[in-house]
């Protein structure tokens, strides 16, 4: 009944839904959120409803709830972008889908369907797999989406000069992001690329397949691929643009060993210029530590040589350590995986470090403290499954999402840097948890700016308790259940670390 929430609430709102859009993503009729066509008739790949089981992102650009504000999502499983507006009409939602854009490549879902993958069996410059056999087993499936604004690249046309009597010196050049477009070529299918587009924002989207050593930069108004770098890396999900044009990426050697088996796992951090050339490395790929899913770009300008990112890893843990900490299902050759993060400044040194085998409990309640046997991977080495990790730098928290546990971990940053083991004498960094019971396998937490707490948006992927979702045993989803974009604001109480006991 009242038209303003107490500060003490936990609020969670649905931005997005398979409800939002009845007649799906293209509007064509179909009653299927998406479907694509090898240019006949017949589908080969068809979504319904809004739903993805492997990692996907979703952007809100503006301030949410307000006219021309949209959502840029990407459905990881199948690589199709699209952004809703908001429409304070009718539904009163952002159901205004004005950009679908789908991954160039094959279909992702053919081989499960039994049928050939032979959707979009395009040619593209610089497409290989790591075999370097151009276009070899290559798929769609793209995890993860950036959008920025033109100014971003410096694509914009040169502003007015000033006026007489000073005279102006000659316009710059565009950007070097800006004048080495690249054409897709050979014989595409009808779904290849801009699937969809009508009075979308300018801008550019960041884009980098599964597996492909390539990254894209792709111009929103128009669905073209105007830059493309080619690494020597698959890739970890993870793309930044940064100053001056250079990329900020997460990349996997699948060539080189490692002792921690975790999905999504990265070998190193790499920076190139709009040329290609390695501006920075950093590997983290030990027995100990590895890499995975995700980074935060923070303030790290690799040309510059100035400022920190924060790294997403996982840190291994032996039986007998786990076992300390009150956890009851370890395998000794797997052990117990903890997440960690690590900030890492531009000469490759780790200036700052969090692990959560500092913040764990065995059966507790406590919201600043994690159940060490709880989540879908209670049984298994890769515990939290953690996928996102953003920076708030007004606040100086961090907020990681963990899939198998369902949850978001509020962090401050202000704590001393931690070792993985500490016993009492860990500082009380972990300032809240939340999530579990409403989110189910989330992906891709995003802060928002908000004053009256700490906001932030997810994708809610389709593994939440909701009409009855069930998976057989390999996961496959056997009943009607879909994935949701959610915002959710903290209270920002949840921020005092004098409280021992956080909000609800």
């Amino acid at each position: 009944s009242q038209a303003t929430p107490p500060a003490t609430e936990v609020v969670v709102q649905t931005l997005f839904n398979a409800s939002t859009l009845p007649d799906g993503l293209l509007g064509d009729g179909s009653g299927k959120f998406l479907r694509l066509t090898n240019g006949s008739d017949v589908p080969e790949l068809e979504l319904d409803p809004f739903f993805s089981l492997i990692l996907a992102s979703a952007q809100l650009v503006g301030e949410p709830f307000t006219n021309g504000s949209y959502l840029s999502v990407m459905v990881g499983t199948t690589g199709t972008l699209f952004e809703a507006y908001w429409d304070a009409s009718g539904l009163g939602a952002y159901s205004d889908v004005r950009l679908v854009w789908q991954v160039p490549g094959e279909n992702p879902l053919g081989s499960r369907k039994g049928k050939a993958p032979t959707v979009l069996n395009c040619t593209l410059p610089g497409l290989q797999k790591l075999s370097d056999t151009p276009n070899a087993g290559w798929t769609t499936r793209a995890f993860n989406a950036q959008r920025y604004s033109p100014d971003i690249v410096g694509c914009q046309p040169p502003s007015p000069p000033p006026a007489p009597p000073i005279a102006p010196p000659p316009p710059s050049p565009p950007s070097i992001l800006c004048t080495n477009p690249v054409p897709v070529q050979g014989g595409c299918a009808a779904s290849l690329g801009l699937l969809k587009g009508d009075g979308q924002e300018a801008g550019y989207l960041l884009i980098t397949p599964h597996t492909s050593t390539d990254v894209w930069l792709v111009d929103a108004s128009s669905g073209d691929i105007v830059h493309s770098w080619s690494t020597p890396y698959g890739t970890g999900h993870a793309v930044y643009l940064a100053p001056g044009g250079d990329i900020v990426r997460l990349e996997n050697n699948y060539s080189a060993a490692y002792d921690i088996g975790i999905a999504g796992g990265a070998s190193h951090i790499s920076a190139y210029d709009a040329a290609g050339e390695l501006l920075f490395t950093k590997g983290v790929n030990q027995a100990t530590h590895r890499l995975h899913h995700q980074f935060e770009l923070s303030t790290f300008d690799a040309r510059a040589k100035t400022g920190t990112l924060f790294a997403l890893a996982a840190y291994k843990l032996s039986c007998e350590e786990a076992r300390g900490l009150g956890r009851t299902s370890c395998n000794e050759g797997d052990g117990l995986y903890v997440e960690a993060v690590l900030e890492i400044d531009t000469e490759g040194d780790v200036v700052w470090e969090w692990y959560m085998s500092n913040h764990v409990c065995d059966g507790c309640d406590n919201l600043t403290k994690v159940p060490i046997n709880s989540g879908s991977g209670k049984q298994q080495a890769d515990w939290v499954h953690a996928n996102s990790l953003v920076y708030d730098a007004e606040k100086d928290v961090l907020l990681m999402g963990g899939a198998y546990t369902n949850e978001v971990y509020v962090i401050n940053h202000t704590s001393p840097s931690e070792t993985p083991l500490m016993g009492d004498g860990a500082p009380a960094s972990l300032l809240y948890r939340f999530g579990a019971g409403r989110f189910g396998e989330q992906h891709d937490v995003r802060v928002l700016p908000c004053e009256d707490g700490l906001c932030f948006t997810v994708f809610n992927n389709g593994r939440y308790e909701k009409n009855g979702c069930t998976f057989d045993g390999n996961g496959v989803q056997e009943t009607d259940c879909s994935s949701e974009v959610l915002l959710t604001t903290l209270p920002l109480a949840v921020l005092d670390p004098s409280q021992a006991t956080p909000p609800a």
